[in-house]
């Protein structure tokens, strides 16, 4: 039965080269990021935002733990 599934693995990594497992994962990256930055047309407008910062400039230094509880 091992040798079963061997040859049966063997044919899978045969149709599958490792370029049309880049191109294809690339090209889900690529779906996956514009539908996660697609926004509604009225959509209002965020704040802008850095990566690994997100807005901690706009928080007050002083008081933070007040600025996180206002809604």
């Amino acid at each position: 039965m091992l040798a079963t599934e061997d040859t049966f693995e063997t044919a899978i990594w045969a149709l599958l080269h490792f370029k049309t497992l880049v191109l294809a994962a690339v090209t889900f990256m690529l779906l996956a990021h514009y539908l996660k930055t697609q926004r509604p047309k009225n959509y209002p407008p965020g704040p802008w935002r850095l990566p690994f910062v997100g807005n901690l400039f706009q928080l007050d230094l002083e008081q933070p733990h007040v600025v996180i509880q206002q809604d």
